[in-house]
């Protein structure tokens, strides 16, 4: 009921904010994890009513497909972990707002675009002070594209590609200057061991087919390679400064990662296998419980949704407090209504009842 709650509080508390615009320009999607999950950079609106941003050094590219992948890993860390992560996406184009940067180079002036930003801002500490509540810490995952030569996922630490190429012991006395200090802290770990040892994040994506720096495989950048280390974000919403919330910037390479929706499928299932193995070795599995699900059920088929069952029926559709969703009978399909959020559910039929996650 406290998750349950703490979702709410966090949608209506966004509500003001969000609802000050002409038009929402930010989506939140309120969790129940320790997880949140940013997108500041994949927004595709561009309002008239907002100026261009001409700043000197202004960056207005697009990071392609990050709002996409940001939604396909909530649904797919919500299945193995049984809670769903908070999100908070940018909808606008970078050349209106850049939610990654402080707010005069972020906005360049614009009052709306001001506003956006605020709200941006405002969801990650809410969901952070929501994840603390319940958890005691939380994790922001910033999602990010990158066009760098080097075809692998970047991860930033707020460690510069010249201090990942010094040793385990000089990273090691840099540990109080990462985005992960509270989680250092917490398990008293190497600095080194969390960044790049065999149970670090990289490593972990490495298993699952994702080339990664830093990691054990590739410990750091080659001298001369193009490395983001981390921005606004992951300064702001970490816990370098203080705080129970650690950050992490993943920059996906394009190729093979953000080139197609079928890439960003696979990205997203290969990230949070990735992330959910990070959390049972570093959070000890308290972000959420892992379960393993069975991706398909002989007797339920989702799409999208819509909810057939092929078994005999018929079947109910209730959420985590219990309380009846719908009714599909044997050889029929329910269609999830509008007002029914992205999230875990449950499916009962005869004796059985399996987790039902329900995309967007």
């Amino acid at each position: 009921m406290t998750r349950v709650l703490s979702a709410t509080i966090l949608a209506l508390a966004l509500a003001a904010a969000a609802g000050a615009q002409a038009q929402p320009f930010v989506e939140v999607q309120a969790g129940e994890s320790a997880v949140i999950i940013s997108a500041p950079h994949g927004g595709y609106l561009t309002p008239d009513s907002l100026a261009d941003r001409s700043c000197a050094g202004c960056v207005t590219v697009r990071d392609s497909r990050t709002q996409e992948w940001a939604r396909a890993l909530a649904d797919e860390l919500a299945m193995r972990t049984g809670v769903r992560p908070h999100v908070v996406i940018n909808l606008l184009a970078r050349t209106k707002l850049d939610a990654n940067r402080e707010i005069v180079e972020a906005a360049d002036g614009d009052p709306w675009a001001e506003v956006a930003w605020q709200t941006y801002h405002d969801a990650l500490e809410v969901a952070s002070d929501v994840a603390v509540a319940e958890w005691g810490y939380g994790l922001v995952l910033d999602l990010h594209g990158h066009g760098h030569a080097n075809p692998r996922f970047e991860l930033g630490y707020l460690l510069s590609a010249s201090a990942l190429r010094e040793s385990d012991a000089a990273l090691d006395a840099r540990g109080a200057q990462t985005s992960m200090l509270a989680l250092l802290a917490r398990s008293s770990a190497a600095p080194s061991a969390l960044i790049r040892g065999q149970e670090s994040l990289g490593e972990l994506l490495v298993r699952e087919g994702v080339p990664a720096t830093p990691s054990a495989t590739d410990p750091a950048p080659a001298e001369g390679e193009a490395f983001f280390s981390g921005g606004y974000i992951t300064r702001r919403h970490g816990s370098r400064d203080g705080g129970q919330v650690d950050a992490v910037q993943l920059e996906a390479h394009f190729p093979g990662a953000r080139d197609s929706e079928a890439s960003i499928a696979r990205l997203a299932t290969d990230v949070a296998e990735a992330v959910a193995n990070f959390l049972d070795a570093w959070y000890e599995q308290s972000v959420g419980v892992r379960q393993e699900l069975p991706r398909r059920s002989s007797c339920v088929e989702l799409r999208a949704r819509m909810v057939r069952l092929l078994c005999e029926g018929p079947a109910t559709v209730f959420d985590p407090l219990g309380r009846l969703l719908g009714r599909v009978g044997a050889g029929t399909s329910w269609h999830v209504p509008g007002h029914i959020a992205p999230g875990v559910y449950f499916i009962r039929y005869g004796s059985t009842i399996e987790p039902l996650v329900l995309g967007h």
